[in-house]
């Protein structure tokens, strides 16, 4: 039986969730929580035979599927499937049975991308079981290498694809996209993330595409936003960013009044230097500066009472491959 595992980490857009909507600069990078893919396949008379998704995150876990799928889980079925349709040729199908396995270590209220995870893993696979001619020097190389499969699941879920591009190159990038010429223009970055920075999850899951169907931003602030990004890349000044950022979006209707009373709370109590949501219309998550490293208990006491959830990921880890 042939058999391959590729593993992708989690992605988290820092700057720039809305303006890269419209073709500005976004600033992205991976988490260290995986999502993994496994391929098993065999000669059989048969075609793509069963996707299976197991959950097997200790503190959230979920029992192994094959029929009874929860909405993610079903969701995910249904996706993979299209995914698998877009970029795999029906010929490759052919005398075989073939198996997948789908597993992510975090829960789903903490988003960190499971569906561009799964297309980043499925493009990665189609690399590896179907490889180019030329081999590309680099994974940024490889990335324009596949951009014809990228295209195709951007067209299809939509959005701008700075989730697949972190995910595929890791690190931090830097990412924008040409909407006329459907160009993608992306390097790897170096920034310092301070020990201060969290995550805080409401654990309220918030569909940021439906938002932003019923508003748009301003031209004005979508330039704000774009200036915001340039310069934190020359003065990677966290709290100025953050607050720039949360500035923006409190002022839109789309801002969930939570939000606001979260951000006034914090700061009241001295645990808080700045506070922004991580996703384009909001999101479930809030990216945290601390005002001071020493407070990490005091935010935890104060997320656990209110159930919401306090995770320091490790920033800027290496992109997807295979074990």
């Amino acid at each position: 039986m042939n058999s391959v595992t590729i593993e992708c980490p989690a992605k988290l857009i820092l700057f720039g969730e809305w303006s890269v909507l419209h073709g500005s600069p976004a600033l992205a990078c991976t988490l260290g929580k995986y999502f993994s893919l496994k391929y098993q396949s065999q000669e059989a008379n048969g075609a793509l035979s069963s996707i299976v998704w197991n959950d097997d995150s200790p503190k959230n876990p979920l029992p192994s599927y094959t029929h009874n799928f929860t909405s993610d889980v079903n969701q995910l079925w249904a996706k993979a499937q299209s995914f698998v349709e877009l970029l795999f040729p029906k010929s490759f199908f052919e005398s075989k049975k073939i198996l997948m396995t789908l597993s992510r270590n975090w829960p789903l209220f903490e988003g960190g991308g499971s569906s561009s995870a799964l297309g980043v893993c499925l493009i990665y696979l189609k690399h590896s079981l179907l490889p180019n001619s030329k081999e590309p020097n680099s994974l940024s190389d490889s990335f324009f290498a596949q951009e014809g499969d990228f295209q195709k699941l951007i067209s299809f879920e939509g959005g701008s694809g700075v989730d697949f591009a972190s995910q595929w190159l890791g690190k931090t990038i830097l990412y924008s996209r040409n909407l006329q010429e459907k160009k993608f223009d992306l390097k790897n970055i170096e920034i310092q993330y301070p020990k201060e920075l969290c995550l805080i999850h409401t654990k309220k899951k918030i569909n940021t595409r439906q938002m932003l169907a019923t508003f748009q931003p301003t031209s004005s602030q979508i330039r704000s936003i774009q200036t915001s990004v340039e310069k934190f890349i020359t003065s990677h000044d966290w709290e100025e960013a953050i607050h720039k950022h949360f500035e923006i979006f409190s002022n839109t209707v789309v801002c969930p009044e939570e939000i606001n009373h979260i951000h006034d709370e914090l700061k009241s109590l001295k645990l808080l230097s700045a506070l922004k949501t991580t996703g384009a219309g909001g999101g479930d998550a809030l990216l945290c500066l601390l005002s001071s490293e020493n407070k990490i208990s005091e935010l935890q006491s104060w997320c656990h009472e209110r159930n919401y959830s306090l995770t320091r990921p490790k920033f800027a880890v290496e992109g997807v491959k295979q074990l």
